[in-house]
Formats: C-alpha cells, structure tokens, sequence
C-alpha cells in the first residue's frame, strides 16, 4: 500500500496531457505498440495510485471533503479507465492486424514450399498460433467470448426486450383505438383521493 499522499491536483492536470497523448495514438509498428503498452501501464498505475492512497483517516475525519475527494477521484478513475479503454482497442487492432499479416505470410512460405518441392505436408506446418508482437512485461493477453449482432430480425423472442415506455405512450395518445400486435388495450378503474 502507498504509504504517502498523492497529489490529486497533479494527477487532474496530467489528465488532459494524457487525453491528447490517447487521441494522437497510432499503433502501427513494434515501437508504437510498446509505447501504447507503457502509456496502458502507466495509466493502469495512476489508476493503481488512486486506488491504494493512504487517505482514509483523512476521508474519515471530514466527510465532507471526503466527499469531494471520492467524486473527484471516481471521475479521475473513469476517464482514465475511458483512455485505457482507447489504448486497448487501437492495440487489440494492431495486433490482430500483425497477426493476420504473420498467418498469411507462413501460409504463403508453406505453399511456396509445398509447390516447390510437391510435398502437401509444407501446408501442415503453419502453426495454429501466431505471436507476431514483441513480449513486454506487465502486458499479457486473454482470450474473451464476445459477439455482435449481424442480423436483428434472427434474434430469438427470448433476447428482445420490450419498450413498455413507448407502448405506454402510443395508448395515451391513441387510447383504446391503439392497435399493437401482441398488446391488448383496456379500461380499468384507479382510485384517486382528493384532500
């Protein structure tokens, strides 16, 4: 645990510094990929910093600044975890691209091999994983599910929610005349008291 203060006011000003840095961001090469780690790491540290100070006797003792303090550092948090998120994605795309450039380029040398000698085993030889980016301490890569919709319509019943807001205001401004596929519309009655 970080036994002294940090300073808030140094961390906020660095903030728009490190805002343009992101934004500036081009990862094209083995240079900028470790430059972008360093900067993900030095953030991810900031972040760490902000996390570990030691500063909850003072919070304790003036709640109100604590107050003050937490908002200020939950904001200072979010957006740096906001710029992280940027330095990861542009990362994530220059690897991938690397990487597909490394497959095609091992793909393209076993057929060649496999043509130039007439031995198909050349095409066995390209290997399922490709490390095409430099290894750099502190940065290490795990493999997550995700998805993306390709196609809304296909989407099962199950996986669609549905907008009882907009429903609501199209019987208000229809009333009973409203007419909503798998949507009955009726009167009932609601008590009101009066003073």
């Amino acid at each position: 645990m970080n036994t002294e203060l940090i300073d808030i006011a140094e961390i906020v000003s660095q903030y728009s510094a490190l805002k343009e840095n992101v934004a500036a961001l081009s990862v094209r090469s083995d240079i900028d990929y470790e430059s972008a780690t360093g900067l993900a790491k030095m953030i991810a540290g900031r972040i760490k910093d902000l996390s570990s100070t030691n500063v909850v006797a003072e919070k304790k003792r003036f709640y109100a600044e604590y107050k003050k303090f937490a908002d200020i550092e939950s904001s200072i948090k979010k957006r740096l975890e906001g710029l992280s998120g940027i330095i990861r994605e542009k990362i994530s795309v220059y690897v991938a691209e690397k990487e597909a450039a490394a497959r095609k380029d091992a793909e393209e040398r076993a057929l060649a091999a496999a043509v130039a000698t007439d031995d198909e085993s050349f095409l066995d030889m390209v290997p399922e994983k490709i490390q095409a980016t430099p290894e750099i301490s502190g940065v290490r890569y795990a493999t997550v599910i995700d998805f993306e919709v390709v196609d809304k319509k296909a989407i099962p019943d199950e996986y669609k929610i549905v907008d009882e807001k907009a429903i609501r205001a199209m019987v208000r401004a229809r009333g009973m005349d409203t007419e909503i596929p798998g949507v009955r519309v009726f009167e009932k009655k609601q008590m009101r008291v009066s003073v």
